[in-house]
C-alpha cells in the first residue's frame, strides 16, 4: 500500500489525503463536533469494538480506548474499502489482532460503544 503522503486524490481538487486526514485527526484532537452519521460508524460485528473514522478517500480502523482517545491501527483508500467482499471484515480483524497483541490493562478498549458513548 502506499504511504498516505504519497497519495493522490480520488477526484481532482479534492485535498490530498495526507491533508484530509490532518484535518479530520485535527478536529478529532480539537474536540471539535463530529458528525458522526455521515463521518463515524461503527464496524461489525459490534462485538469487535472497532470503528472507522473516513475522509473522501480514507479509511482510518482502530479503537478507542477511552472516551475521545483513538488508536489508528490500519488504513486503507475508500476503493480498496469497496473493492472486495468481507474487506471491511479484513480490516476490523487485524486491528482486533493488533489491539490484543498490545499490553494494554483490560479493558483494552471502551466495549460496546456507539458514537454517543465515545465523543
Amino acid at each position: 500500500m502506499n504511504e498516505v503522503s504519497e497519495m493522490e486524490p480520488f477526484y481532482s481538487g479534492d485535498l490530498r489525503p495526507s491533508l484530509q486526514a490532518n484535518a479530520l485527526l485535527k478536529q478529532f484532537v480539537l474536540g471539535e463536533p463530529f458528525e458522526h452519521k455521515r463521518m463515524f460508524w461503527k464496524m461489525r460485528p459490534d462485538t469487535k469494538d472497532v470503528f472507522e473514522l473516513k475522509t473522501a478517500d480514507l479509511r482510518m480502523f482502530g479503537w478507542f480506548v477511552r472516551p475521545k482517545v483513538f488508536v489508528v491501527a490500519e488504513y486503507a483508500t475508500f476503493e480498496q474499502t469497496h473493492a472486495a467482499k468481507g474487506i471491511h471484515e479484513y480490516y476490523r480483524d487485524r486491528v482486533v489482532a493488533k489491539r490484543e497483541a498490545l499490553p494494554l490493562d483490560d479493558p483494552k478498549c471502551v466495549v460496546g460503544a456507539g458514537p454517543e458513548d465515545v465523543f
